[in-house]
């Protein structure tokens, strides 16, 4: 798995006090898309309406992540709005209390739709003010690369993200979980994940992203299908796959051409990287001794003209 995300702002309160104090926060007024912590000991207020959202001059669009461990109290009358996929949560020590008004005198909104207002009382935690989505996922594909299928994914937030699983089925009925990745826990940044199954089946499969919470609580993904039709492969042979010393990579019925091979580990450290020239219908090409094998599965890779080719290998 690989994850990539660009870096938010986190601003954290240094003091009791209005939230559009700059005073109050190490890091400036809360913005659009940034995680705020109100810390322990300090009551941060709401005394003018706070407009992060679509609707705002400019437009927010990025989730923010506000984590109350303090307290978020309310002027009577003054709202906060937030983007979508923003989620509000208090800690074991944190309180949410409204103001001396009721009903939607004091509000909460994310994207448009209120998760708390003054009618609901004062909250104490832990827990998510509301129902956040658990995460929100951009897209969720999967590419078929010689005989290995690489699934990729990307979430705009998460929300007590524990991780995911990916599961994989022939006839949508009967399910085989192919592998898991941690979640993130709790993110408002945009994260790119990347999973493989290096077994894929032949013929036409399906896969999906399942999501689990720390609670337990299970979201999926819609299918994506693949066709892994072996029989479209070029005739490219490796033996032994379980490796001592040395092994073979066949090259048959294949033109003239230069082969480039790869050789990583399971964390991706690259063992070997040679280029060898095809010149005959049956070319065989033997892996020279010295090379150091890491210990478990290795992923061997081989690029010909514009085709990806790889296999997985095993060292004892």
């Amino acid at each position: 798995m690989v994850s990539s995300f660009a870096i938010a702002s986190k601003t954290t309160s240094t003091t009791s006090g209005n939230w559009i104090n700059s005073g109050t926060w190490d890091n400036g007024v809360p913005t659009c898309g940034d995680t705020v912590i109100i810390a322990p000991g300090h009551t941060v207020l709401i005394t003018n309406n706070v407009n992060l959202d679509e609707s705002s001059t400019p437009a927010c669009s990025t989730a923010m992540y506000i984590e109350v461990r303090g307290i978020l109290g309310f002027q009577t009358g003054k709202k906060l709005y937030t983007p979508c996929g923003s989620a509000v949560y208090l800690t074991s020590t944190g309180i949410l209390l409204k103001g001396s008004g009721g009903g939607n005198s004091n509000l909460i909104e994310v994207c448009g739709t209120g998760i708390w207002n003054a009618g609901d009382g004062n909250v104490t935690g832990p827990q998510y003010i509301g129902s956040p989505l658990p995460i929100t996922l951009k897209y969720f594909n999967a590419e078929l690369i010689s005989e290995v299928v690489l699934l990729n994914w990307v979430t705009l937030s998460e929300v007590n993200n524990e991780e995911f699983t990916i599961e994989r089925s022939t006839d949508l009925n009967t399910l085989t979980e192919v592998v898991s990745v941690p979640g993130a826990g709790n993110s408002r940044e945009e994260l790119a994940y990347k999973a493989s199954d290096l077994n894929p089946l032949n013929g036409i499969q399906y896969y999906r992203l399942k999501q689990t919470d720390y609670d337990g609580k299970v979201t999926k993904s819609d299918w994506v299908a693949i066709n892994c039709n072996r029989n479209e492969i070029k005739n490219i042979n490796v033996h032994p796959t379980l490796v001592q010393n040395q092994f073979h990579i066949n090259f048959n019925n294949q033109k003239e051409s230069s082969a480039k091979i790869y050789l990583h580990d399971s964390k991706g450290h690259l063992l070997l990287r040679q280029e060898t020239e095809i010149n005959t219908d049956s070319f065989v090409w033997t892996s020279n001794n010295a090379i150091k094998y890491s210990t478990g599965q290795m992923i061997l890779t081989i690029y010909i003209d514009d085709e990806i080719h790889r296999f997985k290998l095993i060292h004892k």
